[in-house]
């Protein structure tokens, strides 16, 4: 009998945090937590809102960018020349011309820019570029109005 009630001693001793403790302490985790990831989400969504709306201003609606008369002069001058055409009814600027080559290296054209282009207006630009070029990217104050021309779309005269 001794044996038996020592027994039942230490498990009456030995207690555990009841339910009502432990579903206490889980639901302030839950609320925690919960407050932690709403706090997150709503930053990242002001986030995302700032972003599209600096990205987006209204006056770039109406701008439309064309690209005319792409040609890379082969001869001894090695130089690419285009018209870039405003042909909507916004003015926008011209803010950087970066050139991406074959061989995995690019060029940043010379610091002229910004460039006004008003409506309707057409730009002529002329660089010394070297050849095999991949890709060239035109950089406008809109940035979602911003071109990029592949070196196919080049005209080697």
């Amino acid at each position: 009998m001794v044996g038996i009630f020592s027994h039942d001693i230490l498990h009456k001793q030995r207690k555990g945090v009841s339910p009502f403790i432990a579903s206490v302490i889980l639901i302030l985790i839950t609320i925690v937590v919960g407050s932690f990831l709403t706090s997150w989400s709503q930053d990242l969504a002001k986030d995302q809102t700032d972003a599209v709306t600096r990205n987006t201003k209204p006056e770039c609606n109406y701008v439309f960018l064309n690209v005319q008369d792409l040609q890379y002069d082969n001869t001894t001058a090695k130089q690419l020349s285009m018209l870039v055409q405003n042909t909507g009814t916004s003015d926008t600027q011209i803010i950087g011309m970066q050139l991406f080559y074959d061989n995995f290296t690019e060029e940043s054209l010379p610091d002229i820019f910004p460039v006004d282009l008003e409506a309707g207006s057409i730009q002529p630009f002329r660089f010394n570029a070297s050849e095999n070029i991949k890709y060239i990217q035109i950089i406008s104050s809109c940035q979602d109005k911003s071109i990029k021309l592949y070196g196919s779309d080049i005209n080697i005269i």
